[in-house]
């Protein structure tokens, strides 16, 4: 959410021993996983397995409705629930990317967690009182209550066309790093490790995705939490992290530069990642069908804080992760000297760098990073298949199904958009580029999502036309951005400003360096490179990009949520405002409502 996430290349296989001064050796050899790493991965699949196994045949309360299936007739525990929405929240990508984002361009994007902060407030406060009303089971039926179902199945498809293309990448990387770090063919593990999911998922419902998510979650939190603690201890303390990040220019946290194209200042990173951040919370049908398992408008807003509080712990482990990986490779850059293809293979190489002197402690990160991977792949094939049925399906049914046919039909469901997705990972795998793509179309379409839901809560005049019509604009202005600023990165005329790098401190061994691997070997001559500067990229002025398509990637959401706005608002008046008195007042945001009681609608909810 909110994240630059490059896509994650060939992960090297081989890495050398020791830690320190130890790190490197003249004769690095292949690392794998021992047999230990592999029982701790096994035992977490089979765990989770075994939770979807238990809801699915021996919980007393069977999967055979659908109030049971998908929101576990709001029995389940405010501490399971939320967290498991900390476990969907943050991804395998999230643990990698993170680091390598501190690493690389410096602790400006750290103040993003800011933004996670003003979006819950947001979404406590405006939008999940209106949920609670109305009792809904999707998100996406506020719009239908609100602007009709044109509008209604706009807003889903923006969901599902998001979703499938997230899923398949939250699986891929960690998969992709497994068979790199492990030899494990990629072809096996992600099917293996996927039918798991969507064996749990279809089978045990709401419940059994929140209590493996739970799980998984635990796991994050002790694997990335293993690895700072060792990697700070290895270098002499957190004080001594601290001093060689100062030194080569990587703490910063107030950048005040209003120029919207610079990569990360303080404005673009807290608003542009409070407006990511307020997708997801308040119109994400997985956070939202989490939100509504909990009986009272008290306890949603009590598991929503829990929730905030740990995504912003979590998260501020995975992007100290970064300092520590710097501190350890200070002055032997090793995206330089070729030991990883990219800056986003760096945590995984760290770890199994770690592994040397910690038996387990690659295969417990490897399950954390799967787990994440699982705990956000569960929770979207759930909230798809939620809205398929809700959305696309019961409502043009002639008669509606009986309660455990409608259950069955929606575990059908889950599963088949779980193989789906399993399908995708394949394509992904050979487009390569199409990584970076659907993930900034995730800033593209969450924008648009945001901003008809604000439409319908904020201003009750707005009409169903005026909302289509700034919805569809704002995803194809945002569309165009997308994939024009992507094909210019491509080419080499955008390119971003990176903190200082050297190879000074590298041992000599490195500079003729053979890499072996089950495929081939390769030898590396490596120039040695005092201390790279900052350098700032320019072009002649014929030659730069529009400035459109120069904005920097953290602010995608934040504009298409103003151009969404400004547009449906001003086509709501052009086709004809819609009557606040035929608005009922429980459509609208607290907020707003004591402006318009006795003008709108009063009495029983929609």
């Amino acid at each position: 959410m909110g994240n630059d996430v490059r896509s994650l290349d060939a992960i090297s296989e081989v890495y050398d021993e020791g830690l320190n001064d130890q790190i490197y050796s003249s004769n690095p050899i292949q690392k794998i996983f021992s047999p230990l790493d592999y029982s701790i991965f096994a035992a977490m699949l089979l765990f989770s397995g075994l939770i979807g196994v238990y809801f699915a045949f021996f919980a007393k309360k069977k999967q055979n409705n659908t109030a049971e299936y998908l929101m576990g007739s709001k029995s389940i525990g405010i501490i399971p629930v939320a967290i498991s929405l900390i476990g969907s929240c943050i991804s395998g990508i999230t643990l990698i990317g993170a680091s390598a984002e501190m690493y690389t361009y410096g602790t400006q994007y750290a103040t993003s967690i800011f933004g996670l902060l003003l979006a819950s407030l947001g979404c406590g406060i405006f939008f999940l009182p209106v949920y609670s009303k109305l009792q809904l089971t999707t998100s996406f039926e506020y719009l239908r209550l609100r602007f009709g179902r044109g509008v209604h199945l706009f807003g889903s498809f923006l969901f599902l066309i998001n979703s499938l293309l997230y899923i398949p990448i939250v699986i891929f990387i960690p998969a992709l790093a497994f068979n790199q770090v492990s030899g494990f063919n990629l072809h096996v593990i992600t099917p293996i490790v996927c039918i798991v999911c969507i064996f749990y998922t279809s089978m045990g419902g709401l419940k059994a995705v929140v209590w493996t998510d739970a799980l998984q979650t635990l796991l994050m939190f002790s694997g990335i939490i293993s690895v700072v603690w060792i990697g700070t201890d290895a270098v002499g303390g957190f004080s001594e992290v601290w001093k060689r990040n100062e030194e080569g220019h990587r703490i910063e946290f107030f950048k005040m530069d209003l120029d919207p194209t610079v990569r990360n200042t303080f404005w673009n990173t807290v608003f542009g990642s409070a407006a990511n951040w307020m997708t997801h919370l308040a119109v994400n049908q997985a956070m939202v069908q989490h939100l509504l398992a909990l009986p009272t408008l008290g306890g949603a807003q009590i598991m929503l804080s829990i929730f905030t509080i740990g995504v912003m712990a979590l998260y501020a482990v995975s992007l100290y992760a970064g300092l520590v990986i710097y501190a350890n490779y200070h002055d032997c850059d090793i995206v330089s000297t070729k030991m990883v293809q990219a800056p986003d293979q760096m945590l995984p190489y760290f770890v199994l760098d770690l592994g040397t002197k910690i038996p387990g402690l690659p295969g417990l990160f490897m399950a954390a990073v799967f787990g994440a991977a699982l705990s956000s792949m569960s929770t979207g094939i759930a909230s798809m298949a939620a809205v398929i049925y809700e959305d696309f399906m019961e409502p043009f049914l002639k008669e509606k199904l009986p309660e455990e046919k409608a259950a069955f039909l929606i575990k059908v469901i889950a599963a088949v958009f779980g193989f789906v997705c399993v399908g995708i990972v394949f394509i992904i795998e050979n487009l390569g580029t199409v990584i970076e793509v659907s993930w900034s179309l995730g800033g593209v379409t969450q924008g648009t999502m945001i901003g008809i839901v604000i439409l319908g809560m904020f201003f009750p005049w707005t009409n169903s036309k005026g909302t289509l019509i700034g919805g569809i604009f704002g995803l194809v202005f945002m569309g165009v951005i997308c994939f024009g600023s992507q094909a210019y990165i491509a080419s080499g005329r955008i390119k971003y400003e990176e903190k200082p790098i050297t190879t000074a401190g590298c041992p000599s061994s490195m500079m003729n360096l053979t890499i072996a691997s089950p495929i081939n070997t390769t030898t590396h001559m490596i120039t040695p490179l005092i201390e790279s500067t900052p350098t700032s990229f320019t072009f002649p002025l014929e030659d730069q990009p529009l400035v459109i398509f120069r904005l920097s990637y953290t602010i995608y959401a934040l504009i298409g949520l103003l151009i969404t706005l400004v547009v449906g608002l001003i086509a709501s008046a052009l086709t004809g405002p819609t009557n606040p008195a035929d608005v009922h007042i429980d459509l609208l945001t607290p907020v707003v409502q004591p402006l318009y009681v006795g003008r709108c609608k009063g009495g029983d909810p929609p």
